[in-house]
């Protein structure tokens, strides 16, 4: 009975622990696309803002990317950041359908690394003009989930129910 005790009260400060480190960066996010306005920006301009959030956190140090509805990607310069498909891809499915920004389903970015995506509609002149994203990856989940861990010679993982995806593990 203590054991299961124990893990309840794990699973409960691993659940708090990232649930606001979720909203941390998802509100981050929404000033940083409520900064933007609904200004018609040049394509210049929009690289020189999102040269400002390159590597301004740790948690999404390539920055924000935008894409406008042809699927033409604008990036900091200094972001390494790989688009394929773009029209077709999760994160810009994900931002066509809301305004302010919100977390996806996590999925594996062309890198190779477990991300979640935080997207939004942009719209200017109360017309959608492209999407906004910057991805988190599920490396600081996976930090939560070990240094949680209160049961001496326990595992944990933290699993998707959806797809089975298994999104961070000690």
């Amino acid at each position: 009975e203590k054991a299961c005790s124990m893990l309840e009260s794990s699973c409960k400060n691993q659940a708090i622990q990232i649930e606001d480190w979720l909203s941390k960066n998802l509100n981050t996010f929404n000033v940083i696309k409520t900064s933007l306005g609904s200004t018609d920006y040049s394509q210049n301009q929009m690289k020189e803002i999102l040269n400002q959030y390159y590597k301004y956190d740790n948690n999404f140090s390539e920055g924000l990317y935008i894409s406008d509805l042809n699927g033409n990607v604008i990036t900091a310069d200094k972001a390494k950041l790989n688009f394929n498909n773009v029209l077709s891809s999760q994160w810009f499915n994900e931002g066509l359908t809301h305004i302010t920004m919100r977390y996806g389903e996590p999925y594996k970015n062309p890198a190779g690394s477990n991300v979640i995506s935080a997207t939004g509609l942009i719209v200017n002149n109360n017309e959608p003009v492209g999407v906004i994203g910057g991805d988190v990856t599920l490396d600081k989940i996976s930090i939560i989930v070990n240094s949680s861990l209160d049961m001496e010679g326990a595992d944990a993982f933290l699993l998707n129910k959806k797809n089975n995806m298994v999104l961070a593990s000690s």
